[in-house]
């Protein structure tokens, strides 16, 4: 099928067509946008001048604001090699009496969710889920005998492509929103759309394929538990059939929940359900303010609506 229309002095080709894969029809988009000619201020603004903080490592971004760093790898018993950042102190130098917060960034992000709105704003000084649950594990099976465990997204390809159709000024900014709001929940009040160029710079990150076979099952299950191996599998590595669930009784820190009923990936009924299985929770907040899922690290006003709450708990315990 081809499409060609405008939309703020700019003009659209695009081409649509299904492919059915894994029993699953998959809508495929190909489109190109170019500015009229008498768009003037359209060609006046500069979609192709890639910002900064896209492309800085969270390292590069940390420093950049003028913070002190530090990298740490960590292998874990299963062989993965992380690397962690951290901020030994802020911009007034060290001290001997400040706790350790220790963050952890979600699915197919990493550490720089939490900076990348700057100093001032950040945290340091749904339907999709359903389809990526059917994940078939023959295609992981092809992937592992193919030797394909991990994906590394190309950063150069992402911030040029984040600054060209999600910055601001961009005609089609609203629709690389209207993306994520389809994965998190619709937030135009919270949500912060001018860190989009930024945000599609570091985001999605390396994953790997086992990674997401895992994400996969829990969703699949409803259950939070080990990874699932087969039949076969499971009686080698765990002498039973099924994968053990995870004991979370045995979380015995204090445990605050901060959630949204606007939140489609990590819903409340989700937290209502963690909290009753925590060994030691301490609070539940639902945020009146009903942010989406992104907006908790990248939204207008965090600070007021969150941060402040989650220091005061914390300054508690």
């Amino acid at each position: 099928m081809f499409i060609k229309w405008s939309l703020n002095s700019v003009s659209f080709n695009a081409f649509f067509f299904f492919k059915k894969i894994n029993n699953i029809y998959i809508l495929y988009l190909l489109a190109v946008f170019q500015p009229q000619r008498n768009s003037l201020q359209f060609r006046q603004q500069n979609l192709f001048q890639i910002q900064e903080d896209a492309v800085l490592t969270v390292p590069g971004l940390i420093s950049k604001y003028g913070y002190p760093v530090e990298e740490h790898s960590v292998t874990t018993e299963d062989g993965y090699i992380l690397s962690m950042h951290r901020i030994p102190h802020g911009k007034s130098g060290p001290s001997h009496d400040r706790p350790v917060v220790y963050i952890q960034h979600g699915f197919l992000s990493n550490s720089a969710d939490a900076i990348l709105t700057g100093p001032e704003n950040a945290l340091v000084p749904g339907p999709i889920i359903q389809a990526l649950s059917r994940v078939d594990f023959k295609i992981l099976k092809i992937l592992d005998t193919l030797g394909i465990y991990q994906f590394t997204p190309q950063r150069a390809l992402q911030a040029s492509a984040g600054q060209l159709f999600c910055s601001d000024g961009s005609p089609t900014q609203s629709i690389c929103a209207a993306g994520l709001y389809s994965l998190g929940g619709f937030d135009e009040k919270n949500f912060n759309t001018s860190i989009l160029p930024i945000f599609f710079g570091h985001v999605p990150d390396s994953f790997s394929i086992k990674e997401l076979a895992h994400f996969s099952q829990l969703v699949k299950s409803g259950r939070f538990r080990n990874f699932d191996y087969g039949t076969v599998g499971n009686l080698q590595v765990y002498n039973r059939t099924e994968p053990p669930d995870y004991d979370l009784s045995k979380v015995t820190a204090p445990v605050a929940i901060y959630c949204s009923e606007n939140d489609w990936q990590s819903s409340a009924v989700d937290a209502d359900q963690l909290y009753q299985e925590l060994g030691n929770p301490i609070d539940k907040f639902v945020l009146a303010e009903r942010p989406n899922h992104y907006s908790y690290f990248h939204g207008k006003n965090m600070r007021q609506i969150l941060y402040s709450r989650m220091a005061e708990v914390m300054h508690r315990y």
